[in-house]
């Protein structure tokens, strides 16, 4: 109800409402931020996220609601990483992270923690660049693992003459797994439809 009485249409906007909103956000992300978003212990700050988390979340879609023109914008770098997110999460243990977690590989010499800070700058960039070129190539293993199993196990249902119900259902459901997979990877981005690419 909110909505339809804040953005009913353009003449009768309420742009109060839409700046008392954009303002609630702002206090929301000061407020998380002033109280907890500078702790660079995690072991400190962890304890206390899951109880405050919510006021950067909510801050930021106060703001980003206020807008026809916020809700419109699409950032593809961000798509990018939103597809590659579960490779990100486990090989960031495995590449990204040494030390208990602590550190990242040194391949450059020099770009040790009491280095050049251009040294430890470059040092980053480049074991970034290997951590997302090695998520992609394992995001692209994990999608073709995905249909070979699918295709694997179709061709063993054929070659067995399964008709059953359980067979049958289950090879449908992976089925249709692969074609909602290949719908989105042949849908165009939202960017290229009625959004706006920042």
């Amino acid at each position: 109800q909110y909505m339809q009485w804040a953005y009913a249409t353009v003449d009768k906007e309420q742009t109060a409402a839409k700046w008392m909103q954009r303002f609630a956000g702002f206090a929301c992300i000061f407020i998380w931020w002033y109280g907890f978003g500078y702790m660079q212990d995690k072991f400190i700050y962890n304890p206390v996220h899951p109880y405050v988390f919510w006021l950067a979340v909510a801050g930021w879609l106060l703001i980003r609601n206020s807008s026809k023109y916020l809700c419109e914008l699409h950032s593809t770098l961000l798509e990018f990483f939103g597809r590659i997110t579960l490779e990100t999460y486990v090989l960031q243990f495995h590449v990204f992270m040494c030390k208990n977690v602590q550190h990242i590989p040194v391949v450059i010499p020099g770009a040790t923690s009491d280095g050049p800070l251009v040294l430890k700058t470059a040092n980053m960039l480049l074991c970034g660049c290997v951590f997302v070129a090695l998520a992609v190539w394992a995001r692209k293993v994990t999608v073709t693992t995905q249909e070979t199993i699918v295709d694997l196990w179709q061709s063993v249902c054929q070659s067995a003459g399964y008709g059953s119900a359980a067979g049958g259902g289950y090879q449908k459901q992976l089925s249709s797994n692969v074609e909602v997979h290949n719908l989105v990877k042949q849908s165009p981005s939202p960017s290229h439809a009625d959004t706006e690419q920042v």
